[in-house]
């Protein structure tokens, strides 16, 4: 029998551990999700403990050799910041990325996914470190976690925050005005503000702060942007209730939101015997170019004649692209001109 030389020997040993550790590189050469830990184990290996809202989640999964054995999953969430509960650095309103990934076998196994990314508009809490270059990372795969929100208790905890947050915006915007400056931005506000079941439930409830206090003409180009047929059909519904302000926080902020759609329903409290819901009903009908209300803004204008040019006058030049400034009678003859008043 012929002996292999020792060299020879090693050489082609080192070929064997070289292939075997090749099929094994998916499970292990990749770096692999953390595990799930502890609550304390969390926070031990965190540096930042951050509250926010889901803005969008990149996926990205690809294939490993052997083909069709494993793969290689890397998610990204971008991550509006709402508060630090630990740690300093992310404002309020920023975006932060959080990378991580997994290395899984068999994709098509039940139950095979061993991390299940969370949903856009949801409210988590975020065990983080923060890495070389910048990126935050996930310390353990259970490291993020939804934040509920308590319907029992609207006044508190984060629908507290959300009131407040919208309070903020709103003083901002009356600030601006004042200064006669550019008004403030509103994405780091849409990035934050959420979720939508959180609101709707605000509504619902009538919660003062927001539909006597802030009102629908701010909180309607917001809820245009988040979510604008669920809400449309939330404040719909509150047309036809027998609350008062609940009518005019829809009319309001349907009329801020452009719901077009809406503005039969709108129409239909000019007849109802609810004089301050009409007049409300009235201008939110000019939003629309329908001069249903002309009527009863008319009537509100020669009782006001102090202050009808603040909110009379625009409503008037949304209906019409004749101007008679604020010469009530001039507007009175022109509506009837055209046959929009009798």
């Amino acid at each position: 029998m012929r002996r292999i030389p020792m060299r020879r020997k090693f050489i082609e040993s080192s070929m064997w551990v070289v292939f075997l550790a090749g099929l094994a590189l998916p499970a292990f050469g990749q770096r692999m999700f953390p595990r799930e830990v502890t609550r304390e184990e969390l926070d031990r290996r965190a540096s930042h403990v951050v509250v926010g809202q889901v803005v969008h989640v990149y996926e990205r999964v690809r294939a490993l050799p052997p083909a069709g054995h494993y793969v290689d999953e890397r998610f990204c969430i971008e991550l509006g910041v709402r508060k630090l509960d630990r740690g300093s650095g992310p404002k309020r309103g920023e975006v932060i990325y959080l990378r991580f990934g997994q290395t899984r076998r068999d994709p098509q196994a039940p139950g095979a996914k061993l991390f299940v990314p969370p949903s856009e508009h949801t409210r988590v809490r975020v065990w983080i470190k923060k890495m070389p270059g910048g990126n935050w990372e996930l310390v353990a795969r259970n490291a993020i976690r939804p934040v509920p929100f308590d319907a029992k208790n609207v006044t508190r905890g984060t629908m507290q925050e959300t009131l407040d947050l919208l309070e903020d915006w709103r003083r901002d915007i009356m600030s601006s005005l004042v200064r006669a400056g550019p008004q403030p931005d509103s994405e780091w506000l849409l990035r934050i503000l959420g979720p939508v079941e959180e609101l709707e439930e605000l509504i619902r409830r009538r919660e003062p702060v927001l539909v006597e206090h802030i009102g629908g003409t701010f909180f309607g180009p917001l809820a245009k942007d988040l979510a604008p047929k669920r809400f449309t059909a939330l404040l719909v519904g509150l047309l036809t209730g027998e609350d008062t302000e609940g009518r005019v926080f829809a009319c309001e902020t349907l009329a801020a939101m452009g719901a077009a759609d809406a503005a039969d329903r709108i129409a239909a409290l000019l007849v109802r015997d609810d004089e301050r819901a009409a007049l409300y009903a009235a201008f939110a009908l000019t939003a629309f170019g329908r001069p249903d209300g002309l009527p009863r803004l008319v009537r509100y204008a020669r009782a006001n004649p102090r202050h009808w040019t603040a909110n009379v006058l625009p409503a008037f030049r949304r209906i019409s692209k004749e101007d008679h400034g604020k010469d009530l009678d001039a507007w009175e003859r022109h509506f009837r001109a055209r046959k929009l008043i009798k």
